[in-house]
C-alpha cells in the first residue's frame, strides 16, 4: 500500500490532540483540518487560522516543516490551535485505517487523531468553518498585519 496516495488529497478532520499525556480539550467542536497535497505541500484549519506549509513523508515517516498562518485571535479555539501546531513538530510516524488517520510522536504515542471527511464535509461539526469561509470569526480580533506567522 502507497500511504502517500491513502491520505494525500483528502480533508481530514482533527478530533484529538494528546500532549504531554493529557487530553486537549474542545478539540472536536474547533472545526481544525488538515489536508496533504501529492505536492509534499500542507493546508489546513487550526480552529481559528488557515496554516500552509510543506511536509515530507517516506514510508510511514512525516515530518512538517515552514508552517505559518494567518494572525487572528480567537477566543475559543485558540488553545486548540496553539496544541496543534505544538503537536506538529513532535509527529515522527503516521498510519492510516478504516478512515482514521494517526500522527505520532518518537515514542509511538499517538500525538494527533483525524478522521476522513466526505467530499461534502459530512462528519464535520456544525460549528466547523468551511473552506471557503474566509469571514473573521464573530470571537475573533483581527491583527493589523495580513502576513503570516510562523508556527515554530
Amino acid at each position: 500500500m502507497d500511504l502517500g496516495k491513502e491520505i494525500a488529497g483528502r480533508r481530514w478532520e482533527l478530533t484529538s490532540i494528546l500532549l504531554d499525556g493529557r487530553q486537549v480539550e474542545g478539540v472536536e467542536g474547533a472545526g481544525a483540518y488538515i489536508v496533504l497535497g501529492s505536492d509534499m505541500m500542507v493546508q489546513g484549519r487550526g480552529g481559528c487560522n488557515r496554516f500552509f506549509g510543506a511536509y515530507s513523508l517516506a514510508a510511514d515517516l512525516l515530518s512538517f516543516g515552514n508552517i505559518a498562518s494567518t494572525k487572528m485571535y480567537c477566543h475559543e479555539t485558540m488553545h486548540v490551535e496553539d496544541a496543534l501546531f505544538r503537536a506538529l513538530g513532535l509527529i515522527m510516524t503516521v498510519r492510516v485505517k478504516d478512515r482514521t488517520l494517526e500522527m505520532r510522536s518518537d515514542d509511538g504515542s499517538t500525538v494527533l487523531r483525524f478522521i476522513e471527511a466526505d467530499e461534502e464535509g459530512r462528519g464535520l461539526p456544525s460549528s466547523a468553518p468551511s473552506e471557503s469561509d474566509d469571514q473573521t470569526p464573530s470571537d475573533a480580533v483581527q491583527n493589523d498585519s495580513d502576513h503570516p506567522r510562523s508556527c515554530r
